[in-house]
């Protein structure tokens, strides 16, 4: 919702029904577990103000097929996409480009 600025650990974990996500620009960060065991959620629109997405934040989103993550995001988690395998090569290629940005500094 519009003037969400904080979400809070596991506040939306096993709501097995959610498909899409827009996380407004008033949050900067994601705890952990916030969206874990969310199983339907396939679609992840992140603000371009996050900076963190916390530990098993997405783990076992099994239907996860589209996410970007913004270049503002300095910390991801463990296991914050575990089990989410459909994402897999997503995650791989933006923590990559992620590195890369740093190595360029």
């Amino acid at each position: 919702p519009n003037g969400l600025i904080k979400i809070h650990e596991r506040q939306f974990e096993g709501l097995w029904l959610l498909e899409e996500i827009v996380i407004p620009e008033g949050v900067t960060e994601i705890p952990d577990g916030a969206f874990y065991d969310c199983h339907a959620l396939a679609n992840i629109e992140f603000s371009k103000n996050l900076t963190s997405i916390g530990k098993y934040a997405f783990e076992n989103c099994s239907s996860l097929i589209s996410i970007t993550i913004p270049k503002s995001v300095t910390t991801i988690g463990s296991s914050a996409f575990a089990m989410s395998e459909s994402a897999t090569a997503f995650i791989n290629r933006a923590i990559d480009e992620a590195m890369a940005r740093d190595h360029e500094d």
